[in-house]
């Protein structure tokens, strides 16, 4: 065989084992820069104008799925950065991240929290979601340092693996003070590695005023979520942790593996009011966990313990992963 033809064939079956592609070949990783905040899309995210849902589109477009994370920077110059879509923004189907924290002014740290770039779902159908992550090839979508309130459901994360929510306002306002509500916060279904938080304050997400769940973990018949990771959040509480904006409740988890909430250090507990109905059971609810590390206590405005998982009988299946009884999330 001539050497440029076994090149060749040599070439087409080692991209074919290694999964890669023989046409449309991964793009190269792209930062595209939101600097309006209409809802307009004439189809091209450039300098002059670029939204935000026509960031999204060009990510989408850009096929890199097996390469790295397209990057959606926000610098707008607006006096208010609030982001009102008049209808259900695309659906995320390549990995992305979108850094709220890239807009100027805006910070996530123990002495300043401003999530500025406020995405708002006033003015779009009530059934409408905020942000839908939805594909199943490629890495994880971060989604940081915003501020997401009055939609249906603020976050969606659905198929992948290793998304992320970090230091966002989520039903609540960027002051941290005041509820926007959503339906729900976020919601984690049939997507493994999900990581909600963190252990330091510049992760940590603000998620309440929601007349539904903070938090949904949702497995469908496709299967069980695995190894979904939520610490260091506030839930129900404003920004400092010192005055409820509850939910209607906390963490709803159904149907999930080695799940983690909260942790035995102080970074990683999840501060949460009860439920707005004030059920003892309101802060997490499980239903079919399996190896369930309830890390953490979760308490009522930082201080006082209440007891998130209920009796025994309503839970059967889940288990300590502590010994330290300070690093459980069922203290009475």
């Amino acid at each position: 065989m001539p050497k440029i033809l076994f090149a060749a064939v040599l070439f087409v079956l080692v991209a074919i084992a290694g999964g890669g592609r023989l046409s449309g070949a991964d793009a190269a990783v792209t930062t595209f820069t939101v600097n309006s905040t209409n809802d307009v899309d004439d189809g091209t995210c450039n300098a002059t104008h670029c939204s935000l849902r026509e960031a999204i589109n060009a990510a989408n477009a850009n096929n890199n799925q097996l390469a790295d994370r397209d990057v959606i920077n926000f610098s707008i110059s607006a006096v208010t950065k609030v982001i009102a879509p008049l209808s259900p923004l695309p659906i995320i189907g390549e990995p992305v991240e979108i850094r709220g924290l890239s807009q100027s002014g805006a910070a996530c740290t123990s002495h300043s929290r401003v999530p500025l770039v406020t995405l708002d779902g006033r003015l779009a159908p009530a059934t409408a979601d905020g942000l839908e992550v939805d594909y199943t090839i490629g890495s994880g979508t971060i989604i940081e340092g915003l501020t997401i309130v009055n939609w249906d459901i603020a976050i969606i994360l659905e198929d992948g693996n290793g998304h992320q929510v970090l230091c966002n306002n989520i039903g609540i306002d960027a002051g941290g003070t005041s509820a926007g509500s959503n339906n729900s916060g976020v919601l984690v279904r049939d997507t493994d590695g999900v990581i909600i938080g963190g252990t330091t304050v510049a992760q940590r997400n603000i998620i309440s005023g929601n007349s539904g769940a903070a938090i949904v973990l949702d497995a469908n018949a496709a299967g069980l979520l695995t190894d979904t990771t939520i610490q260091g959040n506030y839930l129900g509480v404003n920004a400092a942790g010192s005055v409820a904006v509850p939910n209607n409740f906390g963490i709803s988890a159904d149907l999930h593996v080695n799940t983690t909430i909260g942790g035995a250090t102080a970074g990683a507990r999840n501060i949460s009011t009860k439920g707005a109905n004030n059920g003892n059971h309101d802060a997490i609810s499980t239903i079919g966990a399996f190896g369930l590390a309830k890390a953490g206590p979760i308490s009522n405005s930082g201080t006082t313990m209440i007891r998130n998982i209920g009796p025994t009988s309503d839970c059967a299946s889940c288990r300590e992963s502590h010994s330290d009884p300070n690093a459980r999330n069922n203290a009475p």
